[in-house]
């Protein structure tokens, strides 16, 4: 079960590449927070590589796009200069999982969050969910656009 759409959704800040602090409900921006399972593995990393080869179909309008995974930051940032993923990165790694919990997205069983994605208006609030329908199948990227 994750968050629905017209739901405001938890503070969560993050820093840009540039290093600036941001949030998810600022103002006139509209912002994807992608969950993501697991660093390393391949259905994750073909998501990722799609956000990265890709990116306008992610951040068309302005959009910001934030990625989330409960894996630890020196993981993920290993993952992504392996990956040349220069986007924005949440660890959920301490309090393991505390940001997908918030998201309704933390799967207990495998200690990692659901593949879901949501955008989010410039007040906060959710306008679209995109997820699979399971953990090792991929998200459908034409649902970005």
């Amino acid at each position: 079960m994750s968050l629905n759409v017209g739901t405001q959704v938890p503070e969560l800040q993050y820093e840009t590449g540039e290093g600036e602090t941001k949030s998810v409900s600022t103002p006139g921006e509209e912002t994807w927070i992608i969950f993501v399972p697991f660093a390393f593995t391949g259905v994750c990393e073909n998501e990722l590589c799609d956000i990265r080869d890709n990116p306008l179909s992610y951040t068309a309008d302005g959009r910001n796009v934030v990625i989330v995974t409960c894996d630890p930051s020196p993981s993920q940032k290993r993952w992504a200069q392996e990956l040349g993923y220069k986007g924005p990165w949440v660890s959920d790694f301490y309090p393991h999982g505390e940001i997908a919990q918030r998201f309704d997205v933390f799967n207990s069983e495998h200690g990692c969050a659901n593949r879901v994605s949501y955008l989010i208006d410039g007040s906060g609030t959710i306008v679209k969910v995109v997820e699979s329908a399971s953990l090792g199948e991929a998200r459908d990227f034409k649902e970005y656009v």
